[in-house]
Order: structure tokens, then C-alpha cells, then sequence
């Protein structure tokens, strides 16, 4: 391994006058090795925390941005990760919630829609990362600790809202403590009932909302665990 890829592993301003001493100086192979087997476990420990995140800012580049757009990104980690190819995959670090497929929803008007999902839903807002002429180009809610990604409307990446698209065929489905409460709540501010309140033979009681911007919801609470025999038992004919 050369003196230059052995900095280019290590990737930090730190380790240059002692890896350009060292290298010059090396004479036994064990040595090499030995530096090189430091190179090797620093890459595993990038990709160990790589490993531990998850794909936000993969979705960054699905929407067409690049390290130098991010102002300033592709100097520091960054630069060191790609070049180590260990590119970090999340804005959110070290999640809390298991590994789970979480909602990702377009929307024309982001910034207004985690409003409406504050007073609403009562929604937590994580993070937000700026788009664009300001609008938004990642940002993370929970709703009751369930995690939604969202981010503006993006037709030239093939990222459009239910308004492109005429309608959506893909819903939200949530359990909240109190669906009652939650759907006056929802009602109050805003939201639209396509389905009312009411108890369902599989022991859940369920509301079904879409919001002002296009988007189906569907809130529940148990009310009892049923097994698939019980639940057929109960379906109606």
C-alpha cells in the first residue's frame, strides 16, 4: 500500500507527518503490514457506523442532490466516507426505532403539512433539512413515536404529490392510544373522515382521515387480541 492511500484510508490531517515519516523509514514488511491492518480496522469501524444508520440522505441523492450541493458536504467526513466508500445513509443518527418501512410522503406545501400534522395529529417534528427557494427537502415527524419521512413535491425526480398523481394508492396506518380523541382532534383541525369512528370484528377500533394534502390515514387502537380464528369468527357474512 502506498504512503498516499494509506492517507487517503485515514483521511485526516492528523496522521500526515507521521505516516510521511513512517513511510519513509520503513524498511521490514511486518511493518507494512501492520499499518496496513490499521488502515483495514479503521474502515471497518467507518462501516460499522454506516451500518447503524439508515438511508435519509441516500434519499438525497434520489432527489438529485449531490455533496458540493449540501454547502460544503463533500469536504471532511464526507469526503473521507466516499472515498472510503462508506457514504453515510441517515440525517437521523443512531435511530431509536427498530428497522421497520417508514412512510415517505411528496407533498405540495411540506412546511405547511408538519404544521397540520402538529395540531392535527399531534406530530413531533425531529429534523428538517432545507430544499431549494425554501422548501423542504427532508424532514422526520412522529406521530404517537411512529416515524414519517416527508419532503416537497420533485417532478423532475419522479417524486410527485397526490396532486400530480390525481389521488394516492398507498396509506398510513398508525395505532394511537385513544383513537377517539385523536380523531376529533384530527376533524377539528382540518382532517377529513372517509371512514367514521367505529369498532371493526378484528378487535381494533379504527378511523380513516385524509389531510388537506392528499394523503389517507388510518388510526387505530386495540381493543382486544383476537387470533385469525376468532377474527373469521366475528367477520361479517
Amino acid at each position: 500500500m502506498s504512503s498516499a492511500a494509506w492517507k487517503q484510508c485515514f483521511g485526516s490531517r492528523r496522521f500526515d507527518i507521521e505516516l510521511d515519516r513512517a513511510v519513509a523509514e520503513l524498511d521490514s514488511s511486518h511493518v507494512r503490514h501492520a499499518i496496513a491492518r490499521t488502515c483495514a480496522e479503521t474502515q471497518t469501524r467507518s462501516r460499522a457506523v454506516t451500518e447503524a444508520t439508515h438511508g435519509a440522505v441516500e434519499d438525497l441523492h434520489v432527489l438529485g442532490l449531490e455533496g458540493p450541493q449540501l454547502g460544503g458536504f463533500e469536504t471532511g467526513f464526507w469526503r473521507r466516507s466516499r472515498l472510503l466508500g462508506t457514504i453515510p445513509l441517515t440525517m437521523t443518527k443512531n435511530p431509536k426505532y427498530p428497522a421497520a418501512a417508514i412512510p415517505y410522503l411528496m407533498i405540495r406545501g411540506a412546511a405547511s403539512a408538519i404544521d397540520f400534522y402538529k395540531k392535527a395529529f399531534g406530530a413531533k417534528e425531529t429534523m428538517r433539512f432545507p430544499g431549494p427557494g425554501g422548501t423542504v427537502g427532508h424532514a422526520e415527524i412522529r406521530i404517537e413515536g411512529g416515524p414519517v419521512y416527508l419532503a416537497d413535491e420533485g417532478p423532475g425526480a419522479g417524486l410527485q404529490s397526490p396532486q400530480q398523481l390525481g389521488g394516492t394508492p398507498v396509506s398510513v396506518c398508525i395505532y394511537v392510544k385513544d383513537v377517539d380523541e385523536f380523531a376529533r382532534r384530527a376533524e377539528k383541525a382540518g382532517a377529513t373522515v372517509l371512514r367514521p369512528l367505529a369498532d371493526q370484528f378484528y378487535g381494533e377500533r379504527t378511523v380513516s382521515l385524509q389531510d388537506p394534502f392528499g394523503h389517507v390515514w388510518h388510526f387505530s387502537t386495540v381493543k382486544e387480541k383476537l387470533t385469525v380464528e376468532q377474527m373469521m369468527q366475528r367477520m361479517p357474512q
